[in-house]
């Protein structure tokens, strides 16, 4: 897992994360810089960076197979139903304790 602390979105580049703020806030400035030449869409006013304080994180991750081999058959019927190969939970976690 990435430890990168910080983040930066803009139309042009999406969602990147970086290790510094420094790196984050340099990179949607450059998007910025690139628009004076050319002009800049609409959504400009989404460009942004900040520090990431969770992450979602995959708490379960369970295959059709496994919830046969336990003999769950109601779930298992509900995930042939839905034509899933297996099933996932996540839920969001400070950074610190994803590292």
């Amino acid at each position: 897992m990435t430890t990168d602390r910080f983040f930066s979105y803009s139309a042009e580049n999406g969602y990147e994360t970086h290790a510094t703020a420094e790196a984050a806030r340099r990179r949607v400035n450059d998007d910025i810089a690139a628009g004076r030449d050319d002009g800049w869409g609409d959504s400009m006013d989404w460009a942004a960076w900040g520090k990431i304080h969770e992450r979602a994180v995959c708490i379960l991750h369970k295959s059709l197979e496994e919830y046969e081999a336990d003999g769950d058959e109601r779930q298992a019927a509900r995930m042939r139903a839905e034509g899933w190969d297996f099933l996932e939970d996540y839920e969001l976690r400070p950074v610190e304790a994803t590292e």
